[in-house]
């Protein structure tokens, strides 16, 4: 939640939402509530099918990883997918060892847990020309469709199948 209070701090025009209802949504409130933060908003859990409707009213999304082990073997995340898809940049903060985000030029990446890094992030995006956002997010988008489509996974899996098969 402090990487929320940055940017108000800073006087950036920054409103993060947060939607769902994780295991620690109730703490986030309480700490927004306590920290006095008008620049953020929490929603209850959507419907998966309901994700495409509120992510088209973001200007950009931020998908934050645990610093861990996991993701230096390679991660595919449905989020950072679902977002790129969307068209808007995206600020991802965490290592992993494949960075979509880098690869696609789609936005920026941060340490993982470290919120000046992520408030820098969030105000670098606020400050850039709205065509070059606009950009960024296309790049996500051709990306997502052109590398991470339904039908070409299945046809990448169906070869690593029949190679493993000796086919």
């Amino acid at each position: 939640m402090i990487r929320a209070a940055l940017p108000q701090e800073r006087g950036a025009s920054v409103r993060i939402v947060f939607v769902g209802d994780g295991k620690v949504k109730a703490a986030l409130v309480r700490m927004a509530e306590g920290l006095s933060l008008d620049n953020v908003e929490f929603r209850d859990k959507v419907a998966r099918i309901q994700v495409a409707g509120i992510a088209r009213s973001a200007d950009a999304f931020v998908a934050l990883l645990e610093d861990t082990d996991l993701y230096r073997y390679g991660t595919s995340l449905n989020k950072v997918f679902d977002y790129m898809a969307e068209g808007k940049p995206l600020i991802l903060g965490g290592r992993m060892a494949h960075n979509y985000v880098e690869e696609a030029a789609c936005g920026l990446t941060t340490p993982p847990r470290d919120a000046e890094a992520l408030a820098d992030a969030i105000e670098t995006l606020v400050e850039l020309p709205e065509a070059e956002r606009r950009e960024m997010g296309e790049r996500g988008r051709a990306y997502v469709r052109e590398r991470q489509n339904w039908d070409l996974l299945g046809r990448r899996l169906a070869e690593t199948l029949r190679e493993a098969a000796g086919l």
